[in-house]
């Protein structure tokens, strides 16, 4: 039988205290210091197991705790991670209703937020997570900076780096969400590694353009388990005058899906970094009940722990 004793944090969710203890966790399921075949990875992530969950027992855990919660990274020889607990496609609106100087402050929004102590230590809390940034308009979308693993501070701030070094990508007019969404689910489904949540981030200052402007823009993304996220950016005398609610009602969709709400281009480093701050989290909130909105996406109760 495999041992291990553990130093870490446990929030302690009846009583909503956190304190530090040692506890140990042991598994029948090695046997000399290997795992059995059958708890190996199947062939669907490039493995030949059955992708059999281990037994796990533990004990001396502090009175009042209620739940467990584990997450084991999955690497190939040289460290190379290949598991990731989330992984969020960065789409941006670079359609003709936006002139260069507002595409600039929507990218320097995004440098600062991946510079920002509150992006970097949420990511260094929860493990690591992979990134990627496309831009769009209505036929075309194009990646600007490719999948990244983000699992470091060092890691973190070269993406922003990154981001950067890009130029606006010159593209049509008009816009359509519709096709941003079904090509940043493309990228998710042929990512080269195994995520955990995967969720399209979306910003922009207008509706689908044609055929149909009022209607649901996300394609089969929901049916496949992707959450869309947005970032309406508000504008004066910009049609439909509720860019916000027609992100609600149209744009974002799946579990713990939210948006929040830029109050113009000068306002979208504020709305980017609430953004990513609250999606390096969305697994240890609670989901938000009723209509999302900037206001009521503050706070919840720890659903999941994390470990390292």
């Amino acid at each position: 039988m495999w041992t291990a004793r553990i130093g870490l944090m446990l929030a302690v969710l009846a009583t909503s205290v956190s304190v530090a203890f040692a506890f140990e966790i042991s598994s029948s399921s090695v046997s000399d210091g290997h795992w059995d075949k059958k708890y190996i990875a199947d062939k669907i992530v490039g493995c030949d197991g059955d992708n059999v969950s281990p037994a796990l027992a533990w004990k001396d855990p502090p009175a009042g705790t209620k739940s467990f919660g584990l997450t084991i990274e999955w690497r190939k020889s040289g460290g190379v991670v290949n598991s990731v607990w989330l992984a969020l496609v960065l789409a941006i609106d670079v359609s003709g209703s936006m002139n260069d100087a507002e595409w600039d402050l929507e990218r320097l929004g995004y440098i600062q937020a991946f510079n920002n102590p509150r992006v970097i230590n949420a990511i260094g809390d929860h493990g690591p997570v992979a990134m990627t940034m496309v831009e769009w308009s209505y036929s075309e979308q194009a990646v600007v900076v490719p999948w990244r693993i983000l699992s470091s501070p060092a890691s973190v701030t070269s993406f922003a780096a990154e981001i950067a070094s890009t130029g606006r990508v010159l593209m049509p007019a008009n816009t359509s969400l519709r096709r941003a969404i079904a090509f940043s689910e493309r990228l998710l489904e042929d990512a080269p590694f195994v995520a955990d949540r995967k969720v399209i981030d979306i910003s922009g200052d207008g509706p689908e353009s044609f055929p149909a402007i009022f209607a649901p823009v996300q394609g089969d993304a929901l049916q496949k388990g992707i959450t869309i996220n947005g970032l309406p950016i508000r504008r004066e005398n910009r049609y439909p005058k509720d860019i916000a609610g027609y992100y609600r009602d149209y744009v974002i969709g799946g579990p713990g899906s939210f948006y929040v709400v830029a109050d113009g281009y000068e306002d979208f480093a504020r709305a980017i970094l609430k953004k990513l701050t609250l999606e390096l989290v969305a697994d240890a909130i609670n989901e938000h009940p009723g209509p999302p909105s900037a206001s009521n996406l503050g706070g919840g109760s720890v659903s999941r722990i994390f470990w390292k």
